[in-house]
């Protein structure tokens, strides 16, 4: 069954805020660990959930020509033709 790119969209955000919420009760679990385990005296403040959430990679900036082939690379893949 074919996906709109509105529908498509849809799907992901939910996905995205599924997994937000799993990664939040794990970072959650990780810094009570980490907190019951910690040794105050080398670490004095406590780890929060925040310590423990996964973050991005930063990507450095494509350039035009970066994006150029990427985007033939895409229409190919996709069935396009042209690009040459």
């Amino acid at each position: 069954m074919r996906k709109t790119p509105e529908e498509f969209k849809l799907i992901y955000d939910g996905w995205k805020i599924r997994e937000e919420r799993a990664d939040r009760r794990i970072a959650r679990l990780c810094s009570i660990i980490a907190n019951v385990n910690r040794n105050p005296k080398k670490r004095p403040q406590a780890f929060s959930e925040e310590d423990f959430i996964p973050r991005p990679k930063q990507r450095k900036k494509q350039t035009n020509e970066e994006m150029l082939q990427m985007v033939v690379a895409m229409n190919r893949a996709f069935g396009g033709k042209g690009g040459d």
